[in-house]
């Protein structure tokens, strides 16, 4: 029997709804997931659907399951073109991933993904209930959409307009405001995860990026010295966590209209000076194994102290700062402002499920590991 509900997906291609696809294409067993993708014709979208089946491990015989359908959300009508009304008369559920996390690109550039996207698959929401009913649209945002706070965070944070660090931030918060007014009339459902790193058991992950970024230029020896707060908390996640948390709540009917985070919480945050000593050990580990000489760990230039000494002390100590700054640019004033999300509305709906975020140091160095038997650490 072919299968006659329709998901629609976004962002397949990427960390999160790459990890999405498999597990929906193994717990639904009565749908197809149109999988909305970027292609010049029809032999580029077919290799990108067999690329992303391979990445997901799906298996043949639930492989013609994953429809590829060319589109793009930077365009009205998610360019679908004249398939638009057909896909929405098929799609009950969305799953909208899609997002440049790029913390350079210019307002413009960033609307056009972060803010426009949403839009337009609002819209398609919408036309998909007119059609017979959308069972949900669910958005993954961000928990950094409160900006550049400090504290511990509720999820009815960023209600009001704080200040953004960075383009993603301020457009993510547009994409969620965008949708919020909608929630009466069509059914969603925000998520926002904190900082995302590979599997926690294997540490497999599809790129390197956010918090890979320092453990790579530490391992270069690019960021000799590292300005920070060392005793800062980060709020990292695993992309199973995220994934498998996000569908037990996706399944569940009183989530409708709400806004969860998907975080470890402030009890399972780790320092930044913790991270450092797990990753350089992680390192030299591997490089015992290779033979090659280990890394020497990042000098700390704390920000939690004031500058002292003489004069050309101080002028030194700038100067460092500011060539730790050119290096590590927008992922500074993350490691300055200590931003902790609290999870209790989400650990509610997840007890009993088995589904838990480890505490970060008990599986960064596997996450660690899987990076540098890649060779991330020479890109």
């Amino acid at each position: 029997m072919s299968a006659k509900r329709g998901i629609l997906m976004t962002g397949t291609s990427g960390f999160i709804g790459g990890e999405l696809l498999g597990r929906l294409i193994s717990q639904q067993t009565d749908a197809n997931v149109h999988c909305l993708l970027r292609a010049r014709d029809a032999e580029q979208l077919e290799q990108r659907r067999r690329a992303l089946i391979a990445w997901a491990g799906i298996g043949v015989v639930d492989a013609d399951r994953v429809k590829a359908v060319a589109g793009d959300i930077t365009d009205p009508l998610l360019g679908l073109g004249s398939t638009w009304q057909r896909l929405a008369s098929e799609v009950e559920e969305i799953y909208h991933s899609a997002a440049s996390t790029k913390f350079d690109l210019s307002l413009e550039d960033a609307r056009a993904v972060n803010r426009d996207g949403a839009r337009h698959v609002l819209e398609f929401a919408r036309q998909a209930d007119r059609n017979g009913g959308l069972r949900r649209l669910h958005y993954l945002s961000t928990a950094y959409v409160v900006g550049d706070q400090e504290g511990i965070f509720g999820e009815d944070a960023a209600a009001d307009k704080p200040r953004f660090r960075n383009t993603y931030e301020a457009t993510k918060w547009e994409g969620e405001q965008l949708l919020a007014p909608e929630r009466a009339g069509v059914p969603v459902t925000c998520y926002r995860p904190s900082i995302v790193v590979g599997d926690s058991r294997t540490g497999r992950t599809l790129h390197f990026r956010v918090l890979y970024d320092p453990v790579r230029w530490i391992c270069q020896g690019k960021l000799q010295v590292l300005p920070c707060r060392p005793r800062l908390r980060l709020d990292v996640v695993p992309i199973d966590f995220v994934c498998d948390a996000l569908l037990a709540l996706a399944a569940r009917d009183d989530t409708e209209g709400g806004t969860f985070h998907l975080t470890s919480g402030p009890e399972r945050a780790a320092s930044i000076s913790e991270l450092i000593e797990i990753a350089v050990a992680a390192v030299n580990r591997y490089h015992a194994e290779i033979g090659a000489p280990p890394i020497v760990p990042p000098a700390i230039l704390s920000l939690d102290e004031q500058p002292t000494g003489t004069p050309e002390e101080r002028e030194r100590a700038e100067n460092i700062r500011s060539a730790a700054q050119a290096i590590a640019g927008g992922h500074i004033p993350y490691m300055t402002t200590e931003q902790l999300f609290d999870t209790r509305r989400s650990q509610a709906l997840l007890e009993g499920t088995g589904i838990d975020c480890p505490p970060l140091c008990n599986y960064f160095d596997q996450i660690v590991r899987w990076g540098i038997e890649r060779g991330f650490t020479s890109r």
